[in-house]
Parts: structure tokens; C-alpha cells; sequence
């Protein structure tokens, strides 16, 4: 089926739209991004501009690259290692005539000392058909295990780079807390993280020392706050 996102492409004026799988996680992606626009922080001024070029790794069916878009993003690269969930994705690029600006790759992308050498790595998947947003190379003992291409974090990060979105399920935090990660250049950083805080509390601290600003509740980092939590982080330099 297809569904309006509500918003437009401010270079053609058109209606951005997307194809989506009935009563699946898609909708639920739909209002966190477009409804709830859990990627914009107004109290700090943080949101996609207009002539920037973002990074999107777990970009699922594309939404979060249409919102972009519809701010003005100049280019859009998305990952995406749910070979399902890509399919869809180019589907939408297509739908919306966007294959200049939106660039999907399939894979997924993995903190170099996590990779190696090696070139895929297993993605677990839920075992239930209807929640298609949850994919992660953290192993879960109820999900079903496949095999995806991979790619180390910083192959990726070039210096037209002006933002980066994640929200790889767990990943991200091998991504964030090593100090070799290469994104202390990113103007922007915005992630979903899901693991317990011990490790995000590393992270945010690992931010902070390349030279971000980040805003997290208290509350998430107390030791007491340690369990499986959702909640959207920005971090962004002066």
C-alpha cells in the first residue's frame, strides 16, 4: 500500500509518499518520525537543514531519508542491512523520483575493531513477520539469524558529511564509544539507543570528549536506570 508522509519535496513541490506493509512496525516508524518527529529537538535547535548531506544507517524503508528530503537535505546515503526492509526502500526512492539524491546501500555498517577483516556479519531478525524494525547485530536468542554484507563505520564517513542518523538496535554503542571512530567532524548526531545506559553513559562521555554537545536526561544514566530502554539522543557542535 501506499501512504502519504504529509510533507514535500520544497525542490519540486511534490508530495512525498511511501509504500508500507499494513499493520507492521512501518506505521509505528511513520508517527516516531512524522508525527512525533523524534528526530528534531527544538529546546536546541537541532533538525536536518537545508544543503546538508546526511548519513542514515538503519534507514529501514526510507522515512527518515523523505523527512530529510523534505527539509531541504541536499543528499541523503541510507543503509540498510534487512534485505526485506531494502527492497521497500528503493521502492520509495523510486516512487518519489529521488534516485539522484537519496543513495541506498545494503549493508550493514560495524565499528572496525567489531569487523575486522571480515565482509558480512549475522543480523538477527524477529520471528514475528509484523515487527520488521528491530533488526540488530546484537544477538537475540529468540530471533532468526541471517547472513548480511557488512562494512566498517569508517569507510563511510567522508568529509561531505554533515549529519548522521543511527538507529541500529544495539549497535550503535560500539559505534559511539570508540575512540577511533571517526565522526568528530559530523555537525550532527542524532541515534536511538537501546542498551543499557552503563554503556550509553560511556558513550555520551565519548562524545562529549570530541567535542559534541549532547543533552540526555539524567534520569537515563542512573545505574538504577539500567534495562532496555528506547530513547532518541542528539548531539550537535557550535
Amino acid at each position: 500500500m501506499i501512504k502519504s508522509t504529509g510533507r514535500f519535496n520544497p525542490q519540486t513541490n511534490e508530495e512525498l509518499k511511501f509504500y508500507y506493509r499494513p499493520d507492521t512496525s512501518d506505521e509505528k516508524v511513520l508517527k516516531e518520525i512524522f508525527k512525533k518527529r523524534c528526530y528534531r529537538k527544538p529546546s536546541i535547535g537541532f533538525d536536518v537543514s537545508e544543503g546538508e548531506t546526511w548519513i542514515d544507517l538503519g534507514g529501514h524503508i526510507g522515512l527518515f531519508a523523505l523527512y530529510a528530503i523534505s527539509n531541504g537535505a541536499k543528499k541523503v546515503i541510507v543503509y540498510e542491512a534487512d534485505k526485506d526492509n531494502f527492497d521497500i526502500l528503493q521502492k520509495n526512492i523510486l516512487l518519489n523520483n529521488l534516485t539522484d539524491v537519496i543513495i541506498p546501500i545494503y549493508s550493514a555498517v560495524v565499528a572496525d575493531e567489531i569487523l575486522q577483516d571480515d565482509k558480512t556479519i549475522n543480523l538477527w531478525k524477529s520471528k514475528n513477520p509484523s515487527v520488521n524494525y528491530r533488526n540488530s547485530i546484537v544477538e537475540k536468542s529468540r530471533g532468526i539469524k541471517t547472513i548480511v554484507p557488512a562494512i566498517k563505520f569508517n569507510s563511510i564517513i567522508t568529509p561531505e558529511v554533515d549529519g548522521l542518523k543511527i538507529d541500529i538496535e544495539g549497535a550503535e554503542v560500539d559505534i559511539l564509544i570508540s575512540n577511533s571512530s571517526n565522526y568528530q567532524n559530523i555537525k550532527k548526531l542524532t541515534y536511538e539507543f537501546t542498551l543499557s545506559t552503563c554503556k550509553i553513559e560511556l558513550a555520551t562521555t565519548t562524545l562529549r570528549e570530541k567535542g559534541f554537545t549532547i543533552n540526555i536526561p539524567p534520569s537515563y544514566l542512573k545505574p538504577s536506570n539500567w534495562k532496555w530502554i528506547d530513547y532518541v539522543a542528539h548531539a550537535y557542535k557550535n
